[in-house]
């Protein structure tokens, strides 16, 4: 795989350094060498675990022991989860999902917020006044199209509380 990778590239750059003619013979060969790899590539991917169970076969056959378990390993260690089992003795997806609901609903619910949604009222009737005409059901059409993984506005509140959050922060 290496070596196809190796002339892939060197015909590539060969391409680019002699600007990228059409006409000559170093394109269909760049062409040439890269589908190669890319045939490479998808055939390793498709076997990737068979190649890695002959790997392991290969360093048992070398009697090379701590090779086979290093590379036992490494691989194990790829395939942990960072997802705790039990959270606050809840376990399984579903009971911790809701242990975690219920634990927000009732911090959402312990704060007054009578007045927040007053304010918002108020600024929504003034942008009403002023011709533009904001539902809250355009807010929530508009709130999955919100890009994830993004910094908090001034506000300090990240998108991804509004979209994964309940109906009631959409009027915060």
């Amino acid at each position: 795989m290496q070596d196809k990778h190796d002339l892939a590239r060197h015909a590539f750059l060969e391409w680019v350094w002699s600007g990228r003619p059409h006409d000559n013979v170093l394109l269909p060969r760049m062409r040439r060498t890269r589908a190669a790899f890319k045939l490479a590539l998808r055939y390793c991917r498709a076997h990737e675990q068979q190649m890695r169970a002959d790997a392991y076969a290969l360093s048992l056959d070398a009697n090379d022991s701590n090779k086979f378990w290093k590379q036992i390993q490494k691989d194990n260690c790829n395939k942990v989860t960072k997802f705790a089992a039990s959270v606050n003795g809840a376990t399984g997806d579903d009971n911790i999902a809701s242990m975690w609901k219920s634990y927000f609903e009732r911090v959402y619910s312990s704060v007054d917020n009578s007045y927040h949604k007053q304010l918002f009222e108020n600024r929504m009737s003034i942008l009403v006044n002023n011709g533009m005409n904001i539902r809250m059901d355009d807010i929530i059409d508009i709130l999955p199209k919100l890009k994830k993984n993004k910094a908090a506005g001034p506000d300090g509140i990240a998108a991804e509380a509004f979209l994964f959050g309940t109906p009631k922060l959409f009027a915060i």
